[in-house]
């Protein structure tokens, strides 16, 4: 356990070499060769590779695996809606963002990036709910279809 201060000369330290970083993948590599104390990734950038959940303290792995209750409402919803037969079907999709303005979900599969569009009916025909496969760079399609509407 930490006093007081303790945690406040570590966040001072944390501040003055949040400050030195230029704000490049380079510039932090260096500062976590330099600064790190964690013999894990200290002489790597601070890279970890092949996390999984539980691999790390609880504190890290809530940070990293937590998911918005409403984002796995979502996925629960696309499967209620999935007709049998739908190209979705047998897809293990996880739900990662959501346009309320259009009720657009951006689904992953861990290898294609999946949009569609919820109906929240559970009495879906095919080709309802409407999807499409996202081919491009994810960032550029969604800063492209989405983001220059507003």
């Amino acid at each position: 356990v930490y006093s007081d201060e303790e945690k406040e000369a570590a966040l001072t330290a944390l501040k003055d070499i949040e400050a030195q970083w230029d704000g490049t993948e380079e510039g932090f590599i260096a500062l976590a060769e330099q600064y790190s104390e964690d013999p894990g990734s200290n002489t790597n950038g601070g890279l970890y590779e092949n996390i999984v959940k539980g691999s790390m303290v609880e504190e890290f792995d809530d940070f990293c695996w937590w998911v918005p209750d409403d984002l796995c409402e979502l996925g629960e919803e696309l499967r209620r809606e999935l007709p049998a037969g739908h190209p979705l079907e047998d897809r293990d999709l996880a739900a990662l963002a959501r346009s309320e303005r259009r009720d657009d979900v951006l689904f992953h599969d861990g290898q294609d990036y999946v949009l569609a569009h919820l109906t929240w009916s559970a009495h879906n025909a095919l080709p309802f709910p409407l999807f499409e496969v996202v081919e491009d760079d994810i960032a550029s399609y969604l800063r492209s279809d989405y983001l220059e509407e507003e």
